[in-house]
């Protein structure tokens, strides 16, 4: 349990900080309004990767296992929760007309 735990402060420790940076860069699509809650995908990403930090944070220094496995299970079932919500709403991506990027 204690190695998953930890795994897990790892991971979510990476994805939040990716969010982050990802978050104050300029992309278009940060602009865009995410369809469930009507925040721009850069306020969706920064609220998130902030709640992945914390997440992280517990799981790597605090010493209550069982409170970070009831975390960690609550985040990725939002996670979850979420991508049913966008499949609910038939989204495929931000801007139907924004083109999708090839590796040639």
């Amino acid at each position: 349990m204690r190695w998953f735990v930890r795994s897990a402060g790892v991971v979510l420790l990476l994805t939040g900080l990716a969010k982050l940076w990802s978050a104050v860069g300029e992309a278009r699509v940060l602009g865009v309004r995410d369809p469930l809650f009507g925040l721009t995908f850069g306020q969706l990403m920064l609220g998130v990767g902030l709640v992945e930090l914390v997440v992280a944070g517990v799981c790597l220094v605090g010493q209550r296992e069982r409170l970070s496995l009831v975390l960690v299970g609550w985040l990725s079932g939002n996670f979850a929760l979420y991508r049913m919500g966008l499949w609910w709403l038939g989204w495929k991506r931000p801007v139907r007309s924004m083109p999708v990027a090839r590796s040639e």
